[in-house]
């Protein structure tokens, strides 16, 4: 429920600017910059996340130790157009166009052929990234391989028609003036797992008519590396999943979140203004404890 708790305290913020983002994120001093300088009304900020290794190692003690750590230390980087690697490049894509679909597709083809493997930062066994699962598979009979096969359609025409928006990793940067967080009353408070609740804000916001910028690096945002299975990483993806079905939580399926972005997408032909939560957003009527910073 973590967004409706980033609810709670962006709608009881006192600053100009809103920055979610989560405990486990380190600033680059041009991203923190940037968060604090004045931003204005009507636009979404985001940046990229670099993916850096975790625990930082005996000798940081500082905080410009620890980003000299995490400029030298990199895992991952999580970028508009996809996931890349060190010293590898794009691994796992997220497709900008049809074009780039199948330029991937294309240069691609020999490597299709031969188990990928690559060797992150700092890492001494190999590991092989995989991309996430988009449907959970078919058991090869006529009806799973026919639901297979219209769900990868229906995949395919979203990549042409939908907005291709910059929200890789977008809850760990995400950047508005308060009156444009309470003007649309914060994160979707749907009782399900966080994952892609950001992503639906982002297309929330852009059916709502704001603009979007992107931070250049070096303006980037440093996460620390999870053990495996305790975030969501390419490599430990299914243990994650399996973890979040075995408490029982409901979850945005790929499907479903592509169904949500096309009534966003009929919503904004329409210039209808969409807000998910109701005027009690934030847990309004609740008592909560207000902890502020010492003068």
């Amino acid at each position: 429920m973590q967004m409706i708790a980033k609810n709670v305290g962006i709608r009881r913020a006192l600053g100009e600017n809103v920055l979610a983002t989560n405990i486990d994120i380190l600033l680059a001093p041009e991203l923190f910059d940037l968060a604090t300088t004045k931003i204005g009304d009507g636009t979404v900020w985001r940046a990229d996340r670099n993916d850096v290794e975790f625990p930082f190692s005996d000798e940081v003690v500082t905080i410009e130790e620890a980003l000299s750590f995490c400029r030298s230390h990199p895992i991952r980087f999580e970028r508009r157009d996809g996931i890349y690697y060190p010293g590898y490049g794009r691994t796992l894509p997220i497709y900008q166009s049809f074009s780039d679909f199948l330029a991937w597709r294309i240069t691609r083809l020999p490597a299709s052929l031969r188990r990928l493997v690559i060797h992150p930062a700092g890492g001494d066994e190999p590991t092989t990234p995989r991309p996430p699962a988009h449907w959970p598979g078919h058991s090869g009979t006529p009806r799973s391989l026919f639901r297979y096969s219209a769900d990868r359609a229906k995949a395919l025409a979203d990549l042409i028609t939908l907005p291709k928006l910059n929200t890789n990793a977008c809850g760990d940067f995400t950047l508005l003036s308060r009156q444009d967080w309470c003007r649309f009353r914060g994160y979707p408070e749907l009782v399900v797992h966080s994952m892609h609740l950001d992503t639906i804000f982002m297309h929330q916001m852009h059916t709502n008519a704001l603009q979007f910028a992107d931070a250049e690096p070096p303006a980037v945002a440093y996460h620390m590396e999870h053990s495996v299975g305790s975030g969501w990483t390419p490599e430990g993806q299914r243990k994650y999943f399996a973890a979040v079905e075995a408490r029982g939580m409901p979850r945005i399926t790929p499907a479903k979140l592509r169904a949500m972005k096309r009534s966003l997408r009929v919503a904004r032909r329409n210039h209808e203004i969409v807000l998910y939560n109701g005027p009690d957003w934030g847990l309004e009527g609740t008592q909560v404890t207000d902890l502020k910073p010492a003068p």
